[in-house]
């Protein structure tokens, strides 16, 4: 298989530019109209570089796992 160039892949319709007609504009218009209307991300699972107390035994963790309102160590969890 020969080496080929970039060049042979790039589309006929691009200008001087290098900006193509057929590419997509980056516009606001592409966000979403009632951005309010999204849920905000969950944790399900902390890590802290320092060991945290889980919230139902009290031992130090780095890692912690939602369960219920509270985040407990990997022992507390119901999995």
């Amino acid at each position: 298989m020969s080496d080929r160039s970039l060049d042979e892949f790039v589309s006929a319709s691009r200008d001087a530019t290098g900006e193509s007609d057929d590419a997509p504009a980056d516009t606001a218009d592409d966000a979403p109209a009632d951005e309010e209307s999204v849920d905000p991300a969950t944790p399900t699972m902390r890590w802290s570089t320092d060991p945290v107390a889980c919230d139902a035994c009290g031992t130090p963790v780095s890692r912690r796992w939602q369960a219920g309102e509270s985040f407990v160590c990997p022992g507390c969890k119901e999995w």
